[in-house]
């Protein structure tokens, strides 16, 4: 991609993995292209007469991701009562919500290859996907900004 044409010139379908910023100085992928990460993804620089590639690993994570939970049971807290408009309800134990997955990339051979070397790594995404957590029914229990999933009633 010619880094120095504004705008940048037109990409081909090939291309679409690649984007260019606004002002054209920067070349970046979001992990909306494709859900396969690549071993060597190589990307062509031209600055006038002056030409280089480079080959970049895009890791991709490996969904389904993984979700743990530190306590699988919020049991009521036994004499633990909090006081609301209908009366007295009983306090609910809270687990702390943690969000796992692998990253990997694929090679020139179709075998894939994992981040750090091993199937065994998971990396912590909670952080990334944070915002996309839901609780399925939010009378039963709610999830905190701190990613803690707070029990409310049995379910």
């Amino acid at each position: 991609i010619d880094l120095t044409h504004n705008p940048p010139l037109p990409l081909t379908p090939s291309d679409f993995i690649q984007q260019v910023s606004s002002d054209c100085s920067t070349l970046f992928v979001d992990g909306s292209e494709s859900g396969v990460g690549s071993t060597c993804v190589r990307v062509e620089f031209l600055l006038g007469t002056l030409s280089g590639s480079l080959c970049l690993s895009v890791w991709a994570p490996v969904v389904p991701l993984r979700v743990s939970l530190s306590d699988n049971e919020l049991s009521a807290i036994e004499g633990w009562n909090h006081y609301a408009e209908n009366g007295c309800s009983p306090v609910y134990q809270r687990s702390t919500v943690q969000v796992l997955t692998q990253f990997s990339a694929q090679g020139g051979q179709g075998q894939l290859t994992y981040l750090l070397g091993s199937s065994d790594w998971f990396v912590d995404a909670t952080e990334m996907v944070r915002n996309w957590l839901r609780v399925e029914n939010p009378r039963v229990a709610v999830l905190d900004k701190q990613s803690n999933l707070i029990g409310l009633h049995p379910g």
